[in-house]
């Protein structure tokens, strides 16, 4: 049984690490064929997912299943920002704060982000919160400096023990990919912010499984890879209406419990390998 999180080497070579006709390329995805092809059973992260590794091989969709990431509800959940001692002790009780957590790697949309902070930065009431690192930190970190962006904070990679507290200060939470990554990747920092009831606002492709679920569910709003505007807009809505925003984090707290909750992941887990286990044992 075969796990896939990220799909490699694509995600290499749409980074322009690897090239599409080198050797090493093709030794991989020669592997990967065979691996898939011998698998009794490919779990995926997503419907988009499961679409690229057909593109592998055509005939093997009946041995794919799609088991999305999950959060713990009884662990993470929602806490005001006047009782959550980071938002207190980062000074960020009082202002609407716009959250992206976790890492800041080459498959994320963040200048989506940061350009939506430039259109934003005369409300001093909207604060932009960055906690993790990766290879654009540096990029965005210069790209604000640059732009004299002073609703930008900058945060490290906090302790695990944190999280509920650090996914907590945010008034609105920031799901990315960039235009190039869907199907390749999927963003598991959804679920965290979904179980502590934060609206959450998705950049990817119009393509993407993210919009669908997002449209679907309703616990935030979907924006086009570059469509900084709209985001901005969005966010100075939501600002402005409390009631739209608990509406939204209501709206995927439920879908957390209904639909990625650890029960009922472990669940399709175990029911999944038990299959085979006992398949295995017949023959």
């Amino acid at each position: 049984i075969i796990i896939t999180y990220d799909i490699y080497p694509d995600v290499l070579i749409n980074l322009k690490i690897l090239k599409e006709n080198s050797f090493i390329v093709k030794v991989w995805r020669n592997l990967n064929i065979k691996s898939y092809t011998e698998a009794s059973e490919i779990i995926v992260l997503s419907s988009s997912m499961q679409n690229k590794i057909q593109q592998y091989i055509p005939n093997i969709a009946n041995k794919i299943s799609i088991i999305p990431s999950w959060s713990d509800p009884a662990k993470i959940f929602n806490i005001s920002k006047e009782n959550n001692k980071f938002a207190i002790s980062n000074e960020l009780v009082n202002t609407f704060n716009v959250l992206y957590s976790g890492n800041q790697g080459r498959c994320h949309d963040l200048l989506t982000i940061i350009k939506s902070a430039e259109i934003l930065k005369n409300n001093n009431k909207i604060k932009f919160i960055f906690i993790g690192d990766g290879p654009q930190n540096p990029i965005i970190k210069k790209l604000a400096l640059k732009l004299n962006l002073k609703n930008c904070l900058f945060l490290k990679f906090q302790e695990k023990k944190n999280l509920p507290f650090t996914l907590n200060i945010a008034d609105i939470a920031i799901v990315s990919l960039n235009s190039f990554s869907e199907g390749l990747v999927a963003p598991s920092k959804l679920y965290g912010h979904l179980a502590a009831s934060t609206p959450v606002a998705v950049i990817s492709p119009e393509n993407s499984y993210l919009k669908k679920l997002t449209e679907k569910y309703n616990f935030g709003e979907w924006f086009l890879n570059g469509d900084s505007e709209s985001l901005a807009e969005f966010i100075s809505k939501l600002a402005l209406d409390r009631n739209l925003s608990f509406n939204y984090g209501h709206n995927g707290r439920k879908y957390l419990l209904e639909n990625a909750n650890p029960k009922k992941i472990f669940n399709e887990y175990y029911e999944l390998f038990d299959k085979h286990i006992k398949i295995n044992k017949n023959d």
